[in-house]
């Protein structure tokens, strides 16, 4: 423990021209013994220190390490994870730290997660949503923040084919456990980051970014029939409502988190079986959202006729 403390301080010393040949004559050396120690440990024996090393390292040499970061969760993530899942308290050093690993590779080494073996994305993604899920405030929110940052990424600074790859396989379960935590009562502190990374995925939609990977109607149907079954007390009406206004209130952050609180102050009241009473709202919601998508139609020279109904009704409005 104490040699890898002094080989981090060894490197938040060191200056940055000093990297290339840190990473040259350093890092292969180090890795390799390192890494095959503590996956061959036993989980007691395993050191979190190797985690804080392995984060230092993401930041400071990035171009090396990004090289390696398939061998890394590989020797360390797998092993890692299967220390830690099984209950909420168990390694509270290596919780904090692996989250810590995963945040500064995103940060730094953001492309090279594109290069890892379909198993190895899968268990970077679950570790996420696992995180998403704990009890311990701080683990938490860094598994929220990592995912809000690596979504934030993917969306922006990714070809389309990889967005729409990884979002095919993916989009729909996370919404689901962002949905699940962000309506779990347990997890309240973390409101703030959940909100965001639901809206995230809404935006992404509502935009088209995602219209192969994730069409706006199946996802508005698969989020309809997720809140039905999960909130049996609500209505159809109510859940309707609900839906419509995620995506017509997306473009107004805080009009969005204002909508996603009501709806949390509302599931703890019984939700009324009396649907006519939400008929007004219902009918609202669904006159802005087709007032919203005629709008961006318009938009686009030639996607609605020159003397379309709608079109007038947007001159008369003027």
């Amino acid at each position: 423990r104490d040699t890898l403390r002094l080989v981090r301080s060894f490197l938040d010393a060191a200056d940055a021209t000093a990297a290339p040949e840190i990473a040259q004559r350093f890092v292969p050396p180090l890795l390799e013994p390192v890494l095959a120690d503590y996956r061959s440990n036993i989980p007691q024996a395993r050191d979190a220190e190797v985690l804080d090393l392995l984060a230092v390292l993401a930041t400071r040499i990035s171009a090396s390490i990004s090289q390696e970061v398939g061998r890394i969760f590989e020797m360390v993530l797998e092993c890692t994870c299967d220390m830690i899942k099984g209950d909420f308290q168990s390694y509270p050093d290596h919780r904090v730290k692996l989250y810590d690993l995963l945040k500064a590779i995103n940060a730094h080494c953001f492309q090279a997660l594109f290069y890892l073996p379909e198993a190895q994305v899968k268990l970077y993604v679950d570790s996420l949503i696992w995180a998403m899920k704990h009890e311990q405030p701080q683990v938490a929110d860094s598994g929220l923040q990592v995912l809000s940052e690596f979504l934030q990424k993917l969306l922006t600074s990714t070809p389309s084919t990889m967005n729409v790859a990884f979002f095919k396989q993916y989009y729909f379960l996370i919404l689901q456990d962002v949905l699940c935590v962000l309506t779990d009562t347990s997890h309240k502190s973390g409101f703030k980051l959940q909100q965001h990374i639901l809206l995230q995925l809404i935006v992404a939609v509502e935009n088209g970014t995602l219209a192969e990977a994730a069409p706006k109607k199946q996802v508005m149907e698969f989020l309809f029939n997720l809140i039905g079954k999960s909130f049996p007390t609500l209505n159809q009406s109510q859940v309707e409502i609900f839906v419509l206004n995620c995506f017509n209130k997306s473009r107004q952050p805080a009009e969005f988190q204002q909508h996603i609180r009501d709806f949390l102050i509302q599931l703890k009241e019984w939700g009324s079986h009396e649907s006519a009473l939400y008929e007004a709202d219902r009918q609202a919601a669904q006159d802005e959202q087709q007032q919203l998508d005629r709008q961006l139609r318009m938009q686009v020279p030639g996607l609605i006729p020159q003397y379309d109904a709608s079109r007038q009704e947007e001159m008369d409005d003027l």
